[in-house]
């Protein structure tokens, strides 16, 4: 019987060394559980902290793109229309010319007559 005991024992004591061991194991999780979730709550309120500034920023980034935009946009069309009136004032210093040449043209047709 004592050996019958003894296994009893043997076998009570490798359950509790197990049963020990188990909860050390759960143990060690719920504490990183628990840390992860600590840390996960500090990740949410940092990330709330930051959502209105992000959206502040992106508001004031979009505003100063569509502001770029505008001034391009005039930038280009002055520069065109800078362009066309070079291209007017150049058809009419040829036609100009031109009108000179001819005149000039006549009086030298009445001068041989």
């Amino acid at each position: 019987m004592s050996s019958d005991e003894d296994d009893e024992n043997f076998e009570s004591d490798c359950e509790s060394e197990e049963l020990y061991e188990f909860l050390e194991e759960f143990t060690s999780l719920s504490e990183l559980i628990d840390d992860t979730l600590s840390e996960s709550r500090k990740l949410v309120h940092n990330i709330k902290l930051w959502v209105p500034f992000v959206r502040g920023s992106i508001l004031e980034w979009r505003a100063y793109a569509n502001a770029k935009r505008v001034v391009r946009e005039r930038q280009q069309r002055e520069e065109a229309e800078a362009r066309a009136l070079q291209q007017q004032q150049q058809q009419q210093q040829q036609q100009q010319q031109q009108l000179k040449q001819q005149q000039l043209q006549h009086l030298q047709q009445l001068q041989q007559q």
